[in-house]
């Protein structure tokens, strides 16, 4: 929580405060390849954890806005994080092509 805390103060410029909701995320071609474009209603900072690389497909791709079009981060390895602001980028899971992609989502609210 300390690095979290502190990675968003130094690239994002944030005063985090609480993680109110981690949830684990499992991704499979037969049950949920991927998500949908949404963002986070309860989350000023989003960071998720890949807990899994030994699938095909997957990644992560946020939406820019009409200028710049979405952007792809590709799957990251076991153990890594991405980091953004969840509630003003939408964003979405690319498909999972096979095998499992699992993940550990945490959610964050700014400090008061």
């Amino acid at each position: 929580d300390g690095y979290i805390k502190k990675l968003s103060q130094v690239l994002m410029g944030l005063e985090l405060g609480e993680c109110v909701s981690i949830q684990a995320a499992k991704y499979t071609p037969d049950n949920t390849p991927h998500g949908c474009w949404h963002t986070d209603r309860d989350s000023e900072v989003t960071l998720v954890v890949a807990l899994s690389d030994s699938h095909s497909g997957g990644g992560t791709q946020v939406y820019r806005g009409p200028l710049h079009g979405p952007t792809v981060v590709p799957q990251l390895a076991k153990g890594w994080a991405m980091l953004f602001a969840g509630r003003t980028n939408e964003h979405r899971g690319l498909p999972v092509t096979a095998g499992t992609r699992n993940l550990l989502v945490h959610w964050y609210k700014l400090e008061n």
